[in-house]
Formats: structure tokens, C-alpha cells, sequence
């Protein structure tokens, strides 16, 4: 149940200009946490993509391809879809589907 805070003629503008800076330096600092999080976040993702496309060039050299990278980290969720891989000039579908036949058997 949704309790209605009634708005009076003091709600909107009684606040003190100390509670207003307050409520300015709040929000600034939640702006600043949510940005340092996310660039946080973005950093691993990028430290894992080298990881793998190390992995991949010094394991299986014939496969590898920086679109190949790409794709499978912008498609994460998409991943397993051999057409995914033709649609975007990766594999054709039967190499893209021995591919991620490897993948599934952790031969990658």
C-alpha cells in the first residue's frame, strides 16, 4: 500500500539552504560511488577479454580473431547461437558451430 506524504505550503519550500546542500552533496556522492563502481566493473570486463583472447591466440591460433572476442562478450547471453556468428562475418555457421562445440568441452 502506497502512503501519500501530504504536500503542504512548508514541504516544498521550508527546507534550509543547509538541507538543501545537504541533499545536493548526497545525490553528487551517490553520482560519484554509481560512476567509480561501473568504471570498476568495465576495467575487469576489459582485463577478462585480454585474458581470453590470450588464452584462445596461444591455444587454438587457427580460431582466433579479435571479432571473435568481440562477439562473444558484447553477445554474452547469445553466445551459444551459431547464427550469431554468420550474422556478423565471425565463422560460417558449420566453423561457428565447432567453435563453441570446443567451447562446451572446455577444449578453449
Amino acid at each position: 500500500m502506497r502512503t501519500e506524504i501530504p504536500i503542504t505550503n512548508c514541504s516544498v519550500g521550508c527546507l534550509s539552504r543547509r538541507d538543501q546542500n545537504a541533499g545536493v552533496i548526497f545525490m553528487l556522492d551517490a553520482v560519484e560511488n554509481t560512476a567509480k563502481w561501473t568504471t570498476e566493473k568495465i576495467c575487469a570486463i576489459e582485463a577478462l577479454m585480454e585474458e581470453a583472447a590470450r588464452h584462445i591466440k596461444e591455444a587454438h591460433p587457427m580460431i582466433y580473431s579479435h571479432e571473435l572476442i568481440q562477439l562473444l562478450f558484447a553477445q554474452a547471453k547469445y553466445h551459444r547461437e551459431v547464427t550469431r556468428f554468420g550474422q556478423h562475418d565471425v565463422a560460417s555457421r558449420s566453423t561457428a558451430s565447432r567453435y563453441l562445440k570446443r567451447s562446451c568441452d572446455n577444449e578453449f
